[in-house]
C-alpha cells in the first residue's frame, strides 16, 4: 500500500450519453513522481462488473474491474521508464459503452538535497533526458540572478532552490528561470538546500545556524544555533536534519521544529553528513577518520582511521561507505562495522566525495577521473582530463559529470571517453542534473545557469501535452485483470 494518498481529480468526462450510472471519474495518487515509480489509480462511475483499460498517454498498460458500484479502487500502474519530464495523462475507458475519464500526471524527478538523496550517491538513476548521445548539445536556457551561488542548487517539485554566498535563499522556477520568492537568511553559505516535506533546509557558515524555510514562500519556520561555523550542508532523512560543525560536532535536530536531539563528537569537518536507510548516520572529519552515529540514539558504533585529511561526504551503498581522502586512496568500508573492504589509491590527494551508480564508483582529482568497481576496487577505467587539484563529479544516465574550476566536462561512464566540455567560471560544485537540465553555478557572473538540450528547443521540461481523445485509444485485448493492492474493492 503506498503511503501517499495525496488523491487529485482532473478533467473528468463523461464521453457517452444515455448512460443510467454516474459520471466516471478517475483519481490518481500521488499526482506527480520520477519514472518508474508506482502510483495508484481509482475510479468511480463505471458500470458494475465492468472491464476498464488504464492507458498512460496513449498505451494501454493495465485492465480494471469494476464491482457493483461501478468503482475500482488501489490499481497499482509503474510510471515507464522512457516517459519524458512533463504532463503526462492517465484515460480509464469502460469496455461495456466507452465511458471515460481522465486525469494528468506529471513525471518529474527531485534532486532534493547535496548528493541527491541523504546517502550522497552523487547518481540520479531517472535522468532519461540528457544521455551519452545528445549530451553534446546542451546549451544555456536560461540563467537567474543567484548572488553568486557558490553550492549546487536542489531541485523539487519543478522548482530549483539555491544558496547565494551572501546568505540568501533563491527559489527559481525550473521551467523559465523566474525568481519565485528570495529570503536572507544569514551573510555567508557555501550550503546545497535541502528539500523535504515542503520544508527547505539551510546550513549557515557565517552565524553557525540552520534555518528552515517554507519552500512556497520563503517564510522562516525556525532556526537552531550550533557551534561552529557550518562549512556543509544539511542532510535530512528519518523525520532528522543532520548537519556537521568545524568545531568536531554532528548535530540531530528534529526536522519539524528544529529541536536538537543529540550531539556527536568527530573531528572538524568542512562537508555534509550522509543519512543511510540502515539507520547510521557518516562523517568525514579533518582528523583523518570516518564516524558512523546511530541515527535515532546517536550514540558512536564505529569510526575507522584513513591516512590523511578527508575533505568530502561519504557516499553510502551495496552495504558499504566510499570515501576519498587526502592520502589519495578511495577507501570502502563495511556500513555496519567500518571494517576496510578495499582502497585504491589515485597517487594525489582526493578532496571531492564520491558518485555512486550501477556498480561503479567515481572520483576525481587533479591526475583526473576513475571509474573502479563498487566490489572489488579493480580500476575499470581513468580519464586524464586536465582538472585543478579541486573537483566533484555527478552521474546520470549514462554520463559522468566532472565540475573544476574553469571547466565542466562530461565523460561516457562506461568507458570514460570525453562526450562534451565547456569553460565555466563555477566553483568546484557537484554538478545537479535532472529533468534534462544540468544547472551550473556562476560566481562571478553571479548567477546560476540552466543548460538544457539545443537550448531548450528540445527540453522536454517544455512538454504540456494535451489529452488523447478516449475514442482514439484502442484497447489491448491481451490484458487480464490485474491485481489492486491489497483487497480488490
Amino acid at each position: 500500500m503506498m503511503q501517499s494518498r495525496v488523491a487529485v481529480l482532473i478533467a473528468v468526462g463523461l464521453l457517452s450519453t444515455g448512460l443510467a450510472h454516474a459520471s466516471p471519474a478517475v483519481k490518481v495518487s500521488p499526482k506527480s513522481g520520477h519514472p518508474q515509480v508506482t502510483i495508484q489509480v481509482d475510479g468511480s462511475g463505471f458500470a458494475a462488473n465492468e472491464a476498464v483499460d488504464i492507458y498512460f498517454d496513449t498505451t494501454d498498460i493495465l485492465l480494471a474491474a469494476t464491482g457493483g458500484t461501478g468503482s475500482f479502487a488501489n490499481y497499482p500502474i509503474a510510471i515507464p521508464a522512457g516517459a519524458l519530464p512533463g504532463r503526462h495523462w492517465i484515460t480509464a475507458v469502460g469496455r461495456k459503452d466507452g465511458a471515460a475519464a481522465q486525469a494528468a500526471v506529471t513525471v518529474r524527478t527531485n534532486w532534493s538535497q547535496s548528493g541527491f538523496t541523504a546517502a550522497t550517491r552523487y547518481y540520479n538513476p531517472w535522468e532519461n533526458v540528457v544521455s551519452p548521445s545528445t549530451v553534446d548539445q546542451l546549451s544555456i536556457v536560461w540563467s537567474a540572478p543567484a548572488n553568486a551561488p557558490n553550492a549546487s542548487p536542489a531541485v523539487a517539485g519543478g522548482v530549483v532552490y539555491v544558496t547565494g554566498s551572501s546568505g540568501n535563499v533563491y527559489a527559481i522556477s525550473e521551467a523559465n528561470g523566474a525568481a519565485k520568492w528570495t529570503a536572507h537568511v544569514c551573510t555567508q553559505s557555501f550550503a546545497t538546500p535541502a528539500i523535504a516535506g515542503g520544508v527547505v533546509y539551510v546550513a549557515c557558515f557565517a552565524d553557525g545556524k540552520v534555518y528552515a524555510l517554507n519552500a512556497t514562500d520563503g517564510s522562516q519556520k525556525w532556526t537552531t544555533p550550533l557551534a561552529g561555523h557550518l562549512n556543509g550542508s544539511v542532510a535530512v532523512a528519518g523525520g532528522m536534519a543532520f548537519a556537521v560543525s568545524d568545531n568536531g560536532d554532528l548535530y540531530a535536530l528534529d526536522a519539524s521544529t528544529g529541536a536538537l536531539k543529540w550531539t556527536g563528537t568527530t573531528g572538524a569537518s568542512i562537508h555534509t553528513p550522509a543519512a543511510a536507510a540502515n539507520g547510521l548516520v557518516y562523517v568525514g572529519s579533518l582528523d583523518d577518520s570516518v564516524y558512523a552515529f546511530d541515527a535515532v540514539a546517536g550514540t558512536k558504533v564505529w569510526s575507522h582511521a584513513t591516512g590523511n585529511q578527508i575533505f568530502g561526504t561519504p557516499a553510502i551503498a551495496f552495504g558499504a561507505v566510499y570515501i576519498g581522502s587526502a592520502d589519495g586512496n578511495l577507501y570502502a568500508l563495511e556500513a555496519h562495522s567500518g571494517t576496510i573492504m578495499w582502497k585504491f589509491n589515485t597517487g594525489v590527494s582526493i578532496v571531492g566525495s564520491p558518485a555512486l551508480a550501477l556498480g561503479h564508483v567515481y572520483i576525481c582529482n587533479s591526475n583526473g577521473v576513475y571509474s573502479v568497481s563498487e566490489g572489488s576496487g579493480k580500476l575499470l577505467w581513468s580519464s586524464a582530463v586536465g582538472l585543478s587539484g579541486s573537483c566533484d563529479v555527478s552521474v546520470a544516465n549514462g554520463v559522468v559529470y566532472v565540475a573544476s574550476p574553469g571547466l565542466i566536462t562530461a565523460l561516457d561512464a562506461a568507458v570514460g571517453t570525453t562526450l562534451w566540455e565547456a569553460a565555466t567560471p563555477n566553483p568546484t560544485t557537484p554538478p545537479t542534473i535532472t529533468d534534462g537540465i544540468l544547472y551550473v553555478p556562476s560566481a562571478p557572473s553571479q548567477d546560476l545557469l540552466a543548460l538544457a538540450l539545443n537550448g531548450g528547443n528540445d527540453a522536454a521540461y517544455r512538454r504540456n501535452s494535451a489529452p488523447p481523445s478516449p475514442s482514439s485509444l484502442h484497447p489491448d485485448r491481451r490484458l487480464q485483470p490485474a491485481k489492486a493492492f491489497g483487497a480488490q474493492k
